[in-house]
């Protein structure tokens, strides 16, 4: 009998050990996921400037343009 016991108190430890593993690994992984959303927020942000200063630009050659045929 105290050998069971002794076998069912290991195997508790084991999976007490085991779900602190699964935790930490759990919150490794969810930091991960912050900083990824991070940095596609940031690159979203970039390629909505980058864009808009594209659309400027060909505004102003399309401007220019015009004068250029008006001459």
């Amino acid at each position: 009998m105290e050998n069971k016991i002794t076998y069912l108190q290991s195997v508790i430890s084991t999976l007490k050990d085991d779900s602190l593993l699964a935790d930490e690994k759990l919150k490794a992984l969810q930091e991960e996921v912050r900083l990824l959303w991070d940095v596609s927020r940031k690159n979203n942000f970039e390629l909505h400037v980058l864009e808009s200063e594209a659309q400027d630009t060909e505004d102003r050659m399309e401007a220019v343009n015009l004068k250029v045929e008006k001459v």
